[in-house]
């Protein structure tokens, strides 16, 4: 079983994959060509997104939570396309076997604390804390793999890079998701706790499927 998070942008798609049996997490960065300059460049764009994510969870029986567009926002027409067909496409998987939604103000109200604390931009709390999970869960013998299958090496292995706040964020949704499904030790929700006491609250999440 597949836990899976996404953060749906045009720009750049975050996608948080962690297998808890094999102890690996899996990050992605969906950045599709092109722009939105017309109705048929969004759906294909958002094609490019939907079809990627689907071939990263390898028809996998897969649970997935994914941020709601900001209806109130200037690009909210063609978020909610994205958000819209990516949630069909998961609804109509036999796969996937679980939905959930949630809020888009989640993250930017979660590292308010830190961003404040460090003096940095939500974006680059994000990088902070979820580096630091990343460490500890990776002292705890668990894989991770920031995929970049666009950029090879010579052998044709994937050029190593750094995580983005995308991904970041994405992973940040997906601990909710852990938390929600009761996956989540009692030694990761105090370590949570302890960098930030907003991950001790409950949060709402709605479910789609």
């Amino acid at each position: 079983m597949l836990l899976c998070a996404i953060d749906p942008s045009f720009t750049k798609t975050g996608l948080a994959i962690v297998d808890i049996e094999n102890k690996r997490i899996d990050f992605h960065a969906i950045s599709p060509a092109g722009k939105n300059d017309s109705f048929t460049a969004m759906l294909s764009r958002t094609n490019f997104i939907a079809n990627y994510i689907t071939d990263s969870l390898d028809n996998k029986e897969t649970i997935v939570i994914l941020e709601e567009p900001l209806f109130s926002s200037i690009k909210a027409s063609s978020l909610g396309i994205l958000a819209g067909i990516v949630s069909s496409m998961l609804y109509n998987s036999k796969n996937i076997k679980e939905v959930y939604s949630i809020k888009p103000y989640y993250v930017a109200n979660l590292n308010t604390p830190i961003a404040k604390k460090y003096n940095l931009t939500k974006k680059q709390a994000s990088l902070y804390v979820v580096n630091l999970i990343l460490d500890k869960l990776n002292k705890q013998g668990f894989t991770i793999k920031i995929h970049n299958p666009n950029k090879l090496n010579k052998d044709g292995t994937e050029k190593a890079r750094k995580l983005s706040h995308d991904e970041s964020e994405a992973f940040l949704i997906l601990l909710v998701l852990l938390k929600h499904m009761k996956l989540m030790s009692e030694d990761m929700v105090e370590f949570l706790s302890n960098l930030n006491e907003k991950f001790d609250k409950n949060t709402h999440i709605e479910k789609v499927k």
